[in-house]
């Protein structure tokens, strides 16, 4: 655990470094963010899949970008979406041979995924219902208390106004991501990388930094 924590730390710090030309917004919040560096500390493979990401961004050819990209989403598969967006940039045949490769390299990668879903299904671990705001109504049932309800709803509307916000100003891509955590079924703190990323490549509102940094702090109470 002690050589992942390690290592994660490296890939943070070489996260920071690739960003600090090219991306001096990411740099910053890579650098500062205290769930970011928290979530690199702890040794979550989330640092790894934006350097990969990142080392793809400065290639130039073709094919060593998809292969960096390839490797982020065998990672982490939120990784997709940069793929997708390079496969989109392909044109012709290299459009076509990458997206072939990809989903090749996608099922063998999450083999092991895929198998345990279809003999145990999703999230059926034990103890509590996650929390979230999907799993409000059922943790409220659980613990016989209402509060996780009220949570949800302030939760809600305050996501909801910033989301209006943001779709409003044309943020969209920080928007689909803030939508996509909020429907996520156990949002773990360390998923604030992602969140950290797309706000600072896209993010141009107000409310939309607010929100990350609101999902993010609220977080590791989860």
């Amino acid at each position: 655990m002690t050589v992942l924590r390690v290592l994660s730390s490296c890939a943070l710090l070489i996260c920071i470094a690739l960003a600090q030309r090219r991306r001096p917004r990411l740099m910053r919040l890579l650098a500062l963010h205290p769930v970011v560096l928290w979530s690199a500390a702890e040794g979550h493979n989330d640092a790894f899949w934006l350097a990969a990401v990142l080392l793809a961004d400065r290639m130039r050819r073709f094919p060593g970008r998809f292969s960096l990209l390839i490797a982020a989403v065998a990672i982490k598969l939120v990784a997709v979406v940069a793929l997708g967006a390079a496969l989109l940039r392909a044109r012709g045949r290299a459009r076509i041979a990458g997206v072939v490769i990809a989903l090749i390299a996608l099922v063998v990668a999450y083999a092991p995924l895929l198998r345990s879903l279809a003999q145990n299904g999703l999230d059926h671990g034990p103890g509590p219902p996650r929390v979230s705001l999907v799993h409000a109504a059922a943790l409220a049932t659980w613990s016989g208390n209402a509060v996780p309800l009220w949570c949800a709803a302030g939760c809600a509307l305050f996501a909801v106004a910033a989301l209006a916000r943001a779709w409003r100003s044309g943020d969209l891509p920080a928007a689909a991501a803030f939508a996509a955590w909020l429907l996520l079924p156990a949002p773990e703190p360390w998923y604030a990388t992602w969140l950290v990323a797309v706000v600072a490549l896209f993010g141009i509102t107000i409310s939309a930094g607010i929100w990350n940094n609101a999902a993010a702090a609220a977080t590791p109470w989860a």
